[in-house]
């Protein structure tokens, strides 16, 4: 009977009475190349950190901050302008060559002689950029014991494209590559509200690399969405997503198509390395995969994710951009949220919805593509999708809440950045579009992902049964950052110790402040704990009087001592007229805890979960 349910639901309308009683609504699609119809309904246009009908309605008596998105400011007209006509419009004359362009004195504009205009920054310009191609070079360890044919699966890769005109030709042409024509089904580029549109500008006929186009004609979908979009599209047996300036490897898809093949549940992330755009040839490749590359993501309770590494194959949250599905499984859990908006969280919700329903999410250290990354001061790999901050952190929010409810009304609204949902708990957020297509499915509570990552949360001291003050003088002064207050673990990377008046506020009731320490880190026998913490920051003590992003293995150990001495490396923190100082242990200042309190984090545990974890843990 499975069996016969497997093959019916190849058919769209019999797989959804199968697996969604009450079925997602999603967005339509167009299906075919031929038309240039939109791919979403809708009149308004995004203004950066919301949206209106026209971009002269964006401002709403704000100016210029509130003009953002598809929109620009015009200060000669005081007014908010469509992007796409900003460089006429707002200019006092036409501009007719490139000395004329710069006489606007707009810095939004520029001159492009391809095409002839002045036209805004983000408008593509042809030949700007250099499109040099490379084949992916021969890969050694790349030897399949059995031909990839064996197990029958096909490829769609999904490749959502905002504005990627220096980059879509060349990824399009590094997947075809490095796909045996057997598995690849098909390429699906989404051009996402490009201008110019890409389909014209690629030189080759699509049908020689099984590449298709679809296109929102009026506006960005953003890339969750866009992604969504590609998934629907695809017929190939499993999906793979790739950003749209990526160069896979020889042989990245031979684990997507092994792991994939032996359980259709299981995602897998390949390893992520760099990409030198200027000559397209991949970077930062790690000398031991199995342990080193980007590919794992661990969640935190501020609603983000931290990169990690180690040994085991699991992978606790995927970064999202690339990854391989099956297209089955995908729909199974309900594709990505359609609720969500631009990008941001969605890896969140996807890797929870993965694991706690049946799924995991492994690592294929032999699977090598690479990625550009972002770097300020390179024009070239400038973001192209628009980020409305709100919509990223409203993204996030919708993720902790439906996943783990409990931890986000009584742990994410304690960060600053999540505020707004903290009075109502979150409890305006509607998350059905998340949940429902999940009532079908068994999927286990938040508190067995915590159990499953136990190593990460437990071992690593993400969830400490205990913070406290450190003190050396009797409660007048306090260990503290000196840089920063603010609690989270994505605004900064480094920070210096200090100590200052001690807080009065109990730990339960304060919003930020970093006068809370506990152990955290796995130590050389893979527990906890190995450094000190600021508790709700990403800082642990390292080297001399500073701080850095925590890893996994901390290599500063940092600890206080029974004795009552605050070790770093193999010296003692010492306070000598209020100013901290590092030496010989002997005679160095003895430090005490102080207003000590079981945290937020540990509270919500389940008994049963506690009494585990306590009789497995090492003195901490």
């Amino acid at each position: 009977l499975l069996a016969c349910l497997w093959l019916l639901a190849t058919d769209d309308e019999i797989y959804s009475e199968i697996y969604f009683p009450t079925p997602p609504t999603r967005r339509p699609i167009r299906q075919s190349i031929s038309y240039k119809a939109e791919l979403n309904d809708t009149t308004k246009v995004s203004c950066g950190g919301h949206s209106a009908p026209t971009c002269s309605q964006c401002p709403q008596g704000n100016g210029a901050n509130w003009c953002n998105g598809e929109c620009a400011w015009c200060d000669r007209k005081q007014d908010c302008m469509d992007k796409k006509t900003l460089c006429s419009s707002c200019a006092p004359a036409v501009a007719t060559d490139e000395s004329s362009c710069q006489a606007l004195n707009l810095e939004a504009c520029h001159w492009c002689p391809q095409t002839t205009e002045c036209s805004h920054v983000d408008k593509y310009c042809p030949g700007k950029e250099p499109m040099i191609w490379k084949p992916p070079e021969p890969e050694p360890w790349f030897s399949p014991p059995n031909p990839i044919t064996k197990y029958g699966k096909t490829l769609s890769v999904v490749l959502p494209c905002g504005s990627e005109h220096a980059f879509f030709a060349r990824t399009v042409k590094s997947v075809f590559a490095t796909t045996p024509p057997e598995i690849l089904h098909e390429i699906i580029v989404i051009d996402d509200y490009s201008d110019p549109p890409l389909e014209p500008l690629f030189e080759e006929d699509p049908a020689d690399y099984k590449l298709k186009f679809l296109r929102s004609e009026q506006h960005q979908l953003g890339l969750i969405d866009a992604k969504h979009q590609g998934a629907e599209a695809a017929s190939g047996d499993i999906v793979v997503f790739f950003d749209c300036h990526c160069k896979p490897a020889n042989g990245y898809y031979e684990p997507f198509v092994r792991e994939i093949s032996e359980n259709y549940k299981r995602v897998v992330v390949p390893t992520i390395t760099g990409l030198d755009v200027s000559t397209w040839t991949e970077t930062s490749r790690p000398q031991n995969s199995a342990t080193s590359g980007l590919s794992k993501c661990y969640l935190t309770f501020d609603a983000n994710f931290k990169w990690f590494n180690d040994d085991k194959p699991w992978v606790p949250i995927m970064s999202g951009g690339l990854l391989a599905i099956s297209r089955d499984w995908f729909f199974e859990i309900g594709g990505h949220d359609q609720e969500m908006q631009a990008w941001g969280g969605e890896n969140l919700d996807l890797s929870l919805r993965i694991w706690r329903c049946g799924g995991e999410i492994v690592y294929a250290p032999t699977s090598f593509v690479g990625h550009m990354w972002r770097v300020q001061n390179k024009k070239e790999t400038k973001l192209k999708y628009k980020l409305p901050a709100e919509k990223a952190l409203g993204n996030r929010a919708r993720a902790l809440k439906a996943h783990a409810p409990d931890f986000f009304r009584n742990k994410t609204v304690m960060f600053p950045e999540f505020q707004e949902w903290r009075e109502n708990g979150g409890s305006t957020l509607d998350l059905s579009s998340i949940l429902n297509p999940l009532q079908h499915l068994e999927c286990k509570s938040f508190d067995w992902y915590l159990d499953f990552f136990s190593y990460i949360y437990r071992d690593d001291g993400m969830i400490p049964p205990e913070v406290y003050q450190l003190t050396p003088d009797g409660g007048k002064t306090c260990l503290n950052l000196k840089g920063e207050t603010k609690w989270g673990g994505s605004t900064y990377t480094g920070d210096k110790l200090s100590t200052s008046p001690c807080t009065t506020i109990p730990g339960l009731q304060a919003h930020n402040g970093t006068q809370y320490w506990h152990p955290a880190t796995r130590n050389e026998q893979d527990k906890c704990c190995n450094s000190l913490k600021a508790w709700n920051t990403d800082q642990c003590i390292g080297s001399g009087l500073t701080t850095g992003s925590c890893k996994v293995h901390h290599s500063v150990i940092s600890k206080l001592t029974d004795d009552g001495l605050l070790q770093v490396g193999n010296q003692c923190l010492r306070v000598d007229g209020g100013a901290l100082s590092l030496g010989d242990c002997d005679g160095a200042s003895t430090w005490t805890k102080l207003r000590p309190f079981e945290p937020q984090e540990y509270t919500l545990l389940s008994p049963e979960l506690k009494e585990k974890w306590s009789a497995t843990s090492t003195n901490r």
